[in-house]
């Protein structure tokens, strides 16, 4: 910025004269390298810390007043901007460069081969991003998040140009190219890094009843083309499944058969050996039967 510049923004006509002017720009040109307002800002607040700088700092001070105001949003600006998180940043400018012409304003590198933050410009707007850090920042990429919830609308003169651009940098069609009821010709496509583009030139101007009716028509259209749901196929209807016995039932069951088998084992060891003991005393009866026949003779 020149010192005559800088001078005709004085509104009150406290203008420094020649000498001090000089002087001024001697100072910042030794101290800081420039005469630019935000190094000028920062070698006054430099000096005025100083006691033995105070005559620098009081030219300097006075040339101060001959600076503009710093802007609260930066000329050329929208008040909303998108900020795309995106993994592969660098990549990313090249293929919106070749995709959509976009002008790089500035870039930020952060080490690792990362970018934390550029400013691109596509047309009259701008769009900023970054990459995606995992586990810092709440922000994350469409590849973290497997998709996007939004959409970038991007207005050209001939969508069908920039359409077919995109797809040749690289970019999968979601939407084809529609003359839309709302009077623009419409479609999307997802760019290599997971966002959506929403590409879009004005065809028609409507009113609002036309585009009312419009709608009304094409959700109609839809309707109709859309297909008819499958009927559902028939449940099976099981029988009811037998209840399980409970452990301690299944417990005492058991133990029941159990001793239902042992007493009948035993009781047929009983007949058993009741049978073997009544075949023994017969047999006895019949020796002694004998025995005492012959003592008789």
């Amino acid at each position: 910025m020149s010192g005559q510049a800088a001078i005709s923004r004085d509104p009150a006509g406290s203008q420094l004269g020649r000498p001090a002017l000089c002087s001024a720009r001697l100072i910042l040109v030794e101290m800081v390298g420039g005469t630019a307002p935000g190094t000028v800002r920062t070698a006054i607040t430099n000096l005025e810390d100083r006691p033995d700088r105070a005559p620098r700092a009081k030219i300097l001070t006075r040339f101060r007043e001959e600076l503009p105001m710093v802007q609260a949003i930066p000329e050329g600006v929208g008040n909303v901007v998108p900020y795309l998180c995106i993994r592969g940043a660098a990549k990313a400018i090249e293929f919106y460069k070749a995709a959509f012409g976009a002008e790089v304003r500035s870039v930020m590198p952060m080490g690792d081969n990362l970018i934390g933050h550029a400013d691109l410009k596509i047309g009259a707007s701008r769009v900023y991003l970054a990459d995606e850090v995992p586990g810092w920042g709440a922000v994350k990429s469409p590849t973290s998040l497997k998709g996007s919830s939004t959409n970038i609308h991007l207005w050209v003169e001939d969508c069908d140009a920039i359409f077919a651009r995109a797809v040749a940098a690289g970019a999968k069609v979601a939407m084809p190219l529609t003359d839309q009821f709302w009077g623009d010709r419409y479609g999307m496509v997802v760019d290599p890094f997971g966002h959506v583009w929403a590409i879009t030139t004005h065809k028609e101007d409507l009113t609002p009843e036309e585009m009312t009716k419009r709608g009304q028509e094409a959700m109609a259209q839809m309707a109709q083309a859309a297909p008819k749901p499958a009927a559902a196929p028939k449940k099976r209807v099981k029988a009811p499944a037998r209840k399980k016995a409970e452990p301690a039932k299944q417990a005492k069951q058991a133990k029941k058969a159990k001793s239902a088998g042992e007493s009948k084992v035993a009781k047929a060891r009983k007949s058993k050996s009741g049978k073997s003991n009544k075949s023994k005393k017969n047999k006895k009866s019949k020796k002694d039967k004998k025995r005492k026949k012959k003592s008789k003779r």
